[in-house]
């Protein structure tokens, strides 16, 4: 229609919900922090659409990372940008299924991701996907769980050097950082 044309495609629900204020306190005088104007995420929607090539899909990756479709923290340009990169890259399909798997994906710029190994971005995809695949409960104890592992680890070194030097450099070395180690437990532990 004529209005969608000027002002770009009607928002779905779930994606004009980000324009509410996120501050409740608003309505008492507080200031409220909204994300951006309806303009911007029309326009964000639109580069949606456009690479998604279709409202369902472009619904679920909404649904599975809504930051994509932020304004303060994504454009229409990136979106674009990042897909081209991808199609590039991997051709249609795999570029289709690398964005099905990883929506966020698409608010990386999209230089960094020309550049980055082919093989890192079909492992972040994989993760991303086994990790949306776990039940929500498993998905929300993550956090503490680290947060569990890495004060246990670090206390029970304390406990066991207690006070003195214990161990040389080599015993802490994290082979790359501890990114890379977790990477490498959850793909040496996970179903493929």
């Amino acid at each position: 229609s004529a209005p969608q044309m000027v002002f770009g495609p009607k928002l779905p629900p779930e994606v004009a919900v980000v324009l509410r204020p996120a501050y409740e306190g608003a309505a008492r005088g507080g200031e409220p922090f909204v994300v951006g104007t309806e303009a911007e995420l029309r326009a964000i929607w639109s580069a949606m659409l456009k690479v998604y090539g279709n409202e369902a899909d472009a619904r679920l990756a909404v649904a599975r990372n809504q930051q994509v479709i932020l304004p303060y923290i994504n454009s229409p340009a990136v979106i674009t940008g990042a897909h081209r990169a991808l199609l590039q890259k991997f051709g249609a399909e795999d570029a289709a299924k690398i964005i099905r798997q990883n929506p966020g994906i698409l608010a990386c710029d999209p230089a960094a991701l020309a550049a980055t190994p082919s093989r890192d971005i079909e492992s972040a995809a994989s993760f991303v996907a086994a990790f949306d695949s776990l039940p929500r409960g498993a998905r929300e104890g993550v956090p503490f769980a680290t947060f569990a592992l890495l004060a246990g680890t670090i206390g029970a070194r304390l406990a066991t050097c207690a006070g003195r030097v214990c161990g040389s450099s080599a015993d802490w070395d994290l082979k790359g950082g501890l990114g890379v180690q977790a990477k490498a437990w959850v793909l040496a532990h996970m179903p493929m």
